[in-house]
């Protein structure tokens, strides 16, 4: 699952390949619209939403006069511009964007075709984003049912999808069902699965067996998945720091404190580097933190901690936001 809305990852331009070229020339065109698509992720992973869509703006303009609108470099262009605007909250432009190109996708490329199965998800996932959960469930049953047909390679991100879905919407046993159909996929098969989707996986079981109390279960999943990280990413990808951060709350509700604060101090070593310190998931982070250092003796520091996690969200969002009415209570 590449959706740049979901899991943080950015799927790269993958065109056909260009006319052969004379040795030593230059493809131009190419090189200028992967140094739009490079500026554009950049721009992403520091934020800057309105500067990521103006470039994917200026991408989809060079790539329609290019090659029209039936072609893949194109369609993955719509995909990322159809997940900024996600981001910023225009879920209705972005839910327009997909459909217009999953219609073209679908003509174009047929309906087995990767491309294609990875915008039904993105529409699917749009809808459940807007709230219209029933509709997004409706459509994720279809893709699974017609992936399980022909052993699509995208069926285990569908199958992901949908049992995440299912779980959030308390039908745990058949979305931890799914899950599990889609972790089986995922390592038994003689491919080397996408990493993203496997950690992923990985971290929904373990929110479900949260869910459940299976917290032994649920370090484990999270265990797995930091491995998976740590050994094909890195530890500073924010894949880590948030499997890390959930290893640290089901320390906390095990009553492992003392395993949980150095979990938790890394994590918010990690959020510092990556998103600041003045950021609501580091705030989170540092309330954590301030959590275990209370229980397990070290009270000063606790409540310091604490105080310092809500003025950092009250910085970050306002006074009156949610999230930090929540870390003051």
């Amino acid at each position: 699952s590449a959706m740049l809305w979901r899991d943080g990852t950015h799927t790269r331009l993958c065109s056909t390949a260009p006319p052969p070229q004379p040795p030593g020339v230059v493809n131009l065109e190419e090189e200028v619209s992967q140094h739009l698509l490079n500026q554009a992720e950049l721009l992403g992973e520091i934020g800057n939403l309105e500067g990521q869509v103006s470039v994917l703006e200026k991408l989809l303009t060079r790539q329609l006069q290019l090659h029209g609108t039936e072609h893949e470099a194109t369609t993955r262009t719509i995909r990322l511009l159809a997940g900024a605007r996600a981001q910023q909250g225009q879920r209705d432009q972005a839910l327009q964007l997909l459909t217009r190109a999953l219609a073209t996708a679908t003509t174009a490329f047929g309906e087995t075709h990767e491309l294609t199965a990875e915008l039904e998800l993105d529409v699917a996932l749009v809808y459940r984003d807007n709230g219209n959960e029933d509709k997004a469930a409706e459509l994720l049953e279809q893709v699974v049912a017609k992936m399980r047909g022909v052993n699509h390679p995208m069926l285990a991100s569908a199958l992901h999808d949908l049992g995440k879905l299912l779980v959030a919407r308390s039908s745990t046993d058949e979305g931890i069902a799914l899950l599990e159909d889609a972790l089986r996929l995922l390592t038994s098969g003689p491919q080397h699965p996408p990493r993203t989707v496997l950690i992923s996986t990985l971290t929904s079981l373990a929110d479900a067996d949260y869910v459940r109390g299976r917290l032994e279960s649920s370090r484990r999943h999270l265990a797995e998945a930091a491995a998976v990280v740590r050994s094909d990413l890195s530890d500073s990808n924010p894949l880590f720091y948030e499997v890390l951060h959930r290893m640290g709350v089901v320390y906390q509700r095990q009553g492992r404190d003392m395993d949980a604060i150095p979990a938790l101090q890394r994590v918010v070593e990690l959020k510092s580097e990556a998103l600041g310190r003045v950021h609501p998931s580091t705030a989170l982070s540092i309330a954590a933190l301030g959590l275990s250092l209370y229980r397990s003796g070290r009270g000063a520091e606790g409540r310091a901690a604490g105080e310092e996690a809500v003025e950092l969200c009250t910085q970050a969002l306002g006074a009156d936001h949610k999230s930090t009415q929540g870390l003051r209570e």
